[in-house]
């Protein structure tokens, strides 16, 4: 059923056939650069998303190849896959996760035993879908997001940076305007690369703890990341539906975890009693069960939980309660739906996967409701009420069972993997934590992580009265109740959040590398490890390539900057592309970025389109010019959001005059060179906390005088940057959910995607605040929609792409 999840989407405007009928002029066999960096965005963002859930299936981590095993050896030793199933994501690991000093020194046995175990296991439980529950639930936010983000890493472990003529990190960059961070993020990422900037980071971080010795374009680059960093977790707290009722659990969690024992035992200065202190405070299982284990009396008898396994046990239990109060209502309810229909449903849940499947693909083919696949005849004596009912049950008890098999997997099963990987992760780290523990005192650096989560926690809660909106939407309102002031919290706030807590991080950094130079030696080699993986020696495709041919977005950009029609018309025999730039789309700055084209693979990529026939070479190819303009649009959209946020930050005397296409007059900013004023949270501290968030959060920004803000934030934000934001939407919206009612049709993510599962609770302060669907329609005003047609380059070449991706990660090192 991975069809269901990911289906061509339906069009929405000229098809791809209707427009290759107006070709007329053979299709070239070679594509620009743009071109080929447009054709690798599309492939890798299709097939990370695909390889995810491929984990659906128990057996797709067997496949993945080393370090989990395929299958074991007489001997007992593990063999690996020759060629991954899953490429993209074991290219990433491969190249990232597993040099990371303290994740090399892993035993073997911690990724093809116990970790490899834990997902299989997961695999085995068969979690619950999106489409037979109506909604799109945590699993499929978080997990669409993870694929928006990898992607981005894919592609640069695969084809590399573009490496160009040095940067100067001392130049000139205006803090206060957005095109210059977004030259400070590329400036700083290429000298990572190419340069010496991870040798001068290191030694200024070992030097002082303060950030103003740092490049000015290093300064400009972490503004840059904490504004995409704030704008993520906005969109996934505030915006998402499922916001609320992830902070309820992270403040759960965050309340039982130990601080002050944790603090009590890093006062040991032995660092072996210390870990071992920690470790039993942690890991240590006391029950009748585990005590007859260790004397003899029994074997493998029930030992219980550790408090680690205690805290995911008991916050999945009471979030399980909620959901079985819906399910209980539902059974008793005076007009609800007969007895017998309801232990049918409970029936189909204890079916096997195939079953299951096969109940899916009834239901989607029919097309009909999930509710009535499972009950066949049933279903067409209940009224519209009982159905609606029934889908709230199937949905309450999926919920509960998924909880009940992720506590099993994590806190009850044998042998205990997931308490055996946590000793694996602690003696792997071990001489590191002896390292800091010697001569750094984490007792503070615990407290500033309390104080963090605190300090996070409080910020994401609504605010105590309503401020205005002000983002780039606000001046298109256009229904009459749309939404102008709010209680939620604004992307500001999260800078704020950020802004108080990067200097913590900082101090941490600077310790670590000024009093622990052995640690700083292992970290230094990584970084130039990890970055010598994602250079590029090929800065574009071979010069025939170049000047070969020329695409009609590539003509659209001459037509605009030219100010006229090109020799390319239409009428005079080329293919025209749809959507064609308008004033809609100010200018196509991001298309110049994309001359790189897809860097080491571009060669690759471009023997794969010239093998394909060339009917299919010239549907590829409208795609891909129309998703150049895709992307050309939200960059620049992306770039005046922004924009508006450090407009927005400004104190109004110094808010410079925008220009129509969202930039700012440079001589009337003040921002780079005004004093930090990072405003409190309007929440109190935690009670308890050895400083409060507030006080340690304001001495120590004042301190760094090197923020965004320049004075207290009075709107509030609600769009902010991140191209990777509308592709994970695009991944929600185009998740297929059950119909609604019998015979209906199969709904879509953008349909659902401001539904929240019955018996999911949220905190009586967050509940009913503000409404996500409103902000979440004011966000989505104005943003491209990606061409329709997509899924005909994936199925022209994601084959062959993922076969090529799969050679080259056999071949890494590891």
């Amino acid at each position: 059923m991975a069809s269901l999840e990911n289906p061509i989407i339906s069009h929405r405007g000229a098809t791809i056939s209707s427009m290759h009928a107006e070709i007329v002029t053979p299709v070239a066999r070679t594509l620009t650069s743009p071109q080929l960096h447009d054709l690798f965005d599309i492939l890798t963002h299709y097939e990370t998303y695909d390889e995810v859930q491929l984990f659906r299936d128990p057996d797709t981590i067997a496949g993945y190849g080393y370090p989990f095993a395929l299958q074991y050896n007489p001997d007992n030793t593990p063999s690996y896959a020759p060629k991954s199933t899953v490429p993209l994501l074991a290219g990433v690991l491969r190249s990232i996760v597993l040099p990371l000093p303290g994740v090399r020194d892993l035993p073997s046995d911690f990724w093809h035993v116990r970790f490899q175990g834990i997902l299989s296991k997961l695999g085995e439980a068969e979690l619950s879908e999106s489409y037979d529950k109506g909604v799109l639930g945590v699993r499929k936010t978080l997990a669409t997001a993870a694929s928006a983000i990898h992607e981005s890493v894919s592609r640069a472990v695969l084809g590399g940076v573009p490496k160009g003529p040095q940067r100067d990190l001392f130049g000139e960059y205006d803090k206060s305007k957005a095109s210059d961070l977004s030259r400070a993020w590329d400036d700083v990422v290429h000298e990572l690369t190419y340069g010496t900037l991870i040798d001068d980071l290191f030694e200024a971080a070992t030097a002082s703890s303060n950030l103003d010795d740092l490049p000015p374009a290093v300064l400009a680059t972490v503004d840059y990341v904490i504004i995409h960093v704030a704008t993520f977790m906005h969109h996934v707290l505030v915006l998402s539906s499922e916001g609320p009722y992830m902070l309820r659990l992270i403040e759960m969690v965050h309340k039982l975890i130990p601080y002050s024992a944790i603090r009590q035992v890093l006062r040991i200065g032995n660092v072996a009693t210390m870990l071992n202190g920690l470790t039993k405070l942690l890991l240590a299982k006391m029950s009748m069960g585990s005590i007859s284990n260790w004397i003899g009396l029994t074997r493998n008898a029930d030992d219980g939980m550790n408090l680690l396994q205690w805290i995911i046990s008991g916050v999945l239990s009471a979030d399980g309660a909620e959901f079985r109060k819906t399910a209980d209502s539902i059974e008793k309810a005076k007009d609800g739906p007969p007895k017998e229909l309801l232990a049918k449903i409970k029936e189909y849940m204890a079916k096997s996967r195939s079953f299951h499947d096969q109940t899916r693909a009834r239901s989607f083919e029919s097309p009909t409701s999930i509710i009535s696949a499972i009950l066949h005849g049933g279903a067409d004596s209940l009224t519209t009420e009982q159905h609606a009912q029934c889908l709230e049950y199937l949905s309450a008890c999926l919920a509960v069972r998924d909880r009940e098999e992720i506590t099993k997997v994590l806190c009850r099963h044998k042998p205990d993997h997931f308490t055996q990987a946590i000793r694996d992760v602690v003696n792997s780290f071990e001489p590191i934590i002896r390292s800091v523990h010697e001569r750094i005192d984490l007792r503070e650096h615990v407290s500033s992580v309390e104080n963090i989560l605190t300090d996070f926690i409080d910020t994401s809660k609504p605010k105590s009265k309503p401020v205005p909106i002000s983002n780039v939407q606000t001046s298109n309102l256009k229904a009459e109740d749309s939404p102008t002031e709010t209680r939620a919290p604004s992307i500001e706030d999260y800078v704020g959040l950020l802004e108080r807590a990067r200097q913590l991080v900082y101090n941490l950094i600077h310790d670590m590398l000024n009093k622990c130079p052995e640690v700083a030696v292992q970290y230094r080699s990584y970084c130039k490890q990890v970055f010598k993986t994602v250079s590029s020696g090929q800065t574009s495709v071979p010069p025939q390539a170049e000047s070969s041919s020329t695409s009609s977005f590539e003509s659209a950009v001459e037509e605009v900057q030219s100010g006229g029609a090109t020799n390319n018309d239409q009428s005079e025999g080329t293919h025209d592309v749809n959507p064609m730039p308008t004033e809609d789309t100010p200018s196509i700055t991001g298309w110049r970025k994309r001359r790189g084209g897809a860097g080491a693979l571009s060669s690759n990529l471009q023997a794969l389109f010239s093998a394909l026939p060339s009917e299919t070479r010239a549907r590829v190819l409208t795609v891909v010019d129309a998703h150049a303009i895709y992307l050309a649009q939200l960059e620049e959209l992306s770039l005046d959001r922004m924009q508006h946020i450090l407009d927005d930050m400004q104190p109004p005397q110094s808010q410079p005059e925008r220009s129509s296409n969202g930039n700012t007059d440079s001589g009337s900013n003040t921002l780079a060179n005004s004093s930090l004023q990072v405003p409190e949270p309007s929440r109190g501290s935690r009670p308890g906390s050895s400083r409060s968030t507030t006080a340690v959060g304001l001495e120590l920004a004042k301190a760094a005088n090197s923020g965004i803000f320049s004075s207290p934030v009075i709107t509030a934000s609600i769009s902010g940057p991140g191209m990777f934001l509308s592709r994970w939407q695009q991944l929600l919206d185009e998740t297929v959910v059950t119909p609604a009612v019998p015979g209906g049709q199969p709904r879509r993510g953008k349909d659902v995607k401001h539904a929240l599962a019955q018996g999911k609770t949220v905190s009586s302060a967050t509940k009913d605040a503000w409404d996500p669907e409103a902000l979440t329609a004011l966000v989505e005003s104005g943003v491209p929609v990606p061409p329709e047609e997509e899924r005909i380059v994936v199925e022209a070449l994601g084959g062959p792409f993922k076969e090529l991706v799969a050679d080259l990660v056999a071949r890494m090192e590891v």
